[in-house]
């Protein structure tokens, strides 16, 4: 376990220091260390039953929603779209570029 005095590295003074300086920023690493994470502690789920606790009787081929699939049906009638040559030909109004925004600074966001 680590003390508090001394926080947990994955890197060695010098290697973090390369790494910080080659980054152009002060890199965080994304490890999860035993000292900092919630104890799994908490009470056992309790879930009810289903159709799939019986003990015969339960194939899986009878549960499979992939085989319960169906080509499409017609719902109601629709009017269809006139062809392209139907269509009239309107100029359409320039568009306008998008500008990008402000910059992420990734290292600044706590997630």
């Amino acid at each position: 376990m680590a003390s508090a005095a001394q926080p947990p590295r994955n890197a060695t003074r010098i290697i973090e220091a390369v790494r910080n300086f080659l980054a152009g920023r002060e890199v965080k690493p994304n490890l999860r260390y035993q000292d900092f994470v919630t104890k799994r502690s908490g009470p056992s789920p309790n879930l009810p039953s289903g159709p799939a606790h019986k003990l015969n009787k339960n194939y899986y081929y009878t549960r499979d929603l992939r085989r319960e699939a169906k080509p499409p049906t017609q719902i109601s009638k629709q009017n269809l779209l006139p062809a392209t040559s139907e269509i009239k030909q309107t100029k359409a109004a320039p568009v306008k570029t998008i500008s990008p925004g402000q910059t992420l600074h990734w290292s600044e966001n706590p997630y």
